[in-house]
């Protein structure tokens, strides 16, 4: 197969974020071509085409210009009976071949699910830990079954590094259970727009004021889902226009997890 016929075949539904891939790759373990290099894998489809199964990387920058060519590419072929089979493989091999990290499988799993992150909450964010709690799974699993609150949140224009995990741990059981009523207040957060009077900070400031003191702490399973106890106790005193001059006790965020809470 040339370059030209390999690059014409389809991504992986999976695929992670390619671009950012090539700017390392280039630098690193592609920088001097290869024989191996020319060697790829791909899915045989039932219908008769194919999807890649790796190489995403290569073809990209073969077709840039940014890395030199082989002649031709081989291509290893796997018969697969779905295209669900053909994702699972892709796991397999670009687990095994580049090292996957949780960074690369969020991104394969909101690539898969159509969703293309504008924030840098939901491209560099803390959402893996926060959707982990939120059932059982793989992430692909998860991510589409909380893309409609994965879209929302990515709305807000948060940028990454904003909030720990428990923030969006919060954020996504709120919208999935109060929706857009929900997106003002964490927009609020999200902007800085809380208020403090002599009778004290409303739930946004609070929020706002809590979570400076965690800067530089570690953010374990304890940590993460006590903050989003705390979330989803400020919300209801957000509601009922509450002011605090402590941080609230925060209450068990598995009592969202049935999708069953009502308004306050």
């Amino acid at each position: 197969m040339t370059v030209a016929q390999w690059a014409a075949v389809p991504a992986n539904p999976r695929q992670r974020d390619t671009v950012r891939h090539a700017a390392k790759a280039k630098r690193t373990h592609l920088k001097t071509p290869s024989q191996e290099h020319a060697r790829v894998d791909a899915a045989l489809l039932p219908g008769g085409s194919l999807v890649k199964l790796d190489g995403h990387t290569r073809a990209l920058l073969w077709e840039s210009g940014e890395l030199e060519p082989p002649t031709v590419v081989a291509v290893t072929v796997y018969p697969v009976k779905s295209m669900q089979e053909a994702k699972d493989l892709y796991t397999h091999f670009d687990g095994r071949l580049a090292l996957e990290t949780p960074r690369d499988q969020v991104s394969g799993a909101l690539h898969e699910a159509g969703i293309d992150p504008q924030s840098g909450a939901i491209k560099y964010g803390s959402i893996t830990s926060a959707l982990n709690r939120l059932g059982t799974g793989d992430i692909y699993t998860l991510v589409r079954a909380w893309k409609r609150e994965l879209l929302l949140i990515d709305s807000l224009g948060i940028p990454k590094n904003r909030f720990p995990a428990g923030f969006y741990l919060a954020a996504l059981l709120l919208l999935r259970n109060q929706g857009e009523s929900a997106k003002d207040f964490l927009l609020a957060i999200a902007s800085n727009a809380g208020t403090k009077t002599a009778q004290g900070s409303d739930a946004v400031d609070m929020f706002s004021r809590h979570c400076a003191k965690l800067v530089g702490k570690k953010s374990g399973e304890q940590a993460i889902n006590t903050l989003a106890g705390i979330v989803l106790t400020l919300y209801d005193g957000h509601c009922k226009g509450k002011r605090y001059t402590r941080t609230p006790p925060a209450i068990d965020f598995r009592t969202y997890l049935g999708g069953g809470v009502k308004p306050p």
